[in-house]
């Protein structure tokens, strides 16, 4: 093979790496995306304990997203923009966000008040 041809493949050859080094850069698909979706959350009037993290108890409030549903105890700031307070059960459309890469000591949904829909006292 003349030197001119061998050139002339390794040329190619290295393009061709080139390329395919490139093209796997515009491949996001093994990186989750966040998705948001509206829903409505019903928060109960009480609160209950609950345990954030392995031997630490503490104080939450009760929240579901169907009525009827169970009650889940999440703490007092996981509705962003949203002040709890006893003693009133609410109504609120609020923005949950499905993370893709959440935290490792943290939970994979998030939540923003849109508006309170209904507040009432109990």
């Amino acid at each position: 093979m003349s030197t001119n041809k061998r050139f002339q493949v390794i040329s190619y050859l290295f393009i061709l790496c080139i390329m395919m080094s490139l093209s796997s850069c515009f491949n996001d698909d093994n990186n989750p995306k966040d998705w948001t979706e509206t829903v409505n959350l019903y928060v109960s009037s009480e609160t209950a304990s609950f345990k954030p993290l392995e031997g630490i108890e503490g104080e939450g409030m009760k929240i579901k997203e169907k009525e009827g549903a169970a009650w889940t105890v999440v703490a007092f700031s996981t509705i962003s923009e949203f002040t709890y307070k006893k003693g009133y059960n609410y109504l609120l459309e609020t923005e949950k966000t499905h993370l893709g890469n959440p935290p490792a000591d943290g939970s994979n949904i998030s939540y923003k008040l849109i508006k309170i829909i209904s507040k009432e006292a109990h």
